[in-house]
């Protein structure tokens, strides 16, 4: 099952139908074709998937797209 996931990507507004269960980094990757966010240990450790979301710095492998709902990812 599909859901619509709206935030603001390097200042874009996007409106994407996404499956809940995709992972964020693999959303921004894949999707949005940015492809400067890496994907390294998959367990959050090595940094590599880190962005900035709403002020904060996460890793974006450890997050489904879903947490990224009315959020600033930079």
């Amino acid at each position: 099952m599909s859901e619509i996931l709206k935030c603001i990507i390097n200042g874009e507004e996007i409106e994407a139908c996404v499956d809940p269960e995709m992972r964020l980094v693999d959303f921004i990757r894949e999707r949005m074709h940015l492809t400067g966010t890496k994907i390294g240990c998959k367990k959050g450790e090595c940094g590599a998937c880190t962005i900035i979301m709403d002020g904060n710095a996460v890793n974006s492998c450890l997050l489904p797209v879903m947490r990224a709902e009315g959020t600033v990812i930079q």
